[in-house]
């Protein structure tokens, strides 16, 4: 699978990730998995994209969506292990 990651306290970050879809829709193996990632999202008070846009754009791009926060103990090894039972 291929790992979509934006920073949740950074509108520049997030637009980037249409970009990124599309170089993998373009590139990647044709039933490659994508998993779309907001980064930092225990980080409330700078959140400068809502959940409901990276909800959005998983359905647009048909990714599998999850948010890491850090202060929760949740890690990218745990985000993986979730996507392989999508796989």
């Amino acid at each position: 699978g291929i790992f979509l990651v934006y920073d949740i306290t950074s509108e520049r970050s997030f637009q980037h990730i249409m970009k990124w879809a599309s170089d993998v829709d373009e590139y990647a193996p044709e039933k490659v998995q994508k998993i779309l990632v907001g980064n930092k999202s225990d980080d409330v008070e700078k959140r400068q994209v809502a959940t409901e846009q990276g909800v959005k754009v998983s359905h647009l791009r048909s990714v599998f969506c999850n948010f890491l926060q850090e202060d929760s103990g949740t890690s990218v090894h745990d985000i993986f292990k979730k996507s392989l039972k999508f796989g």
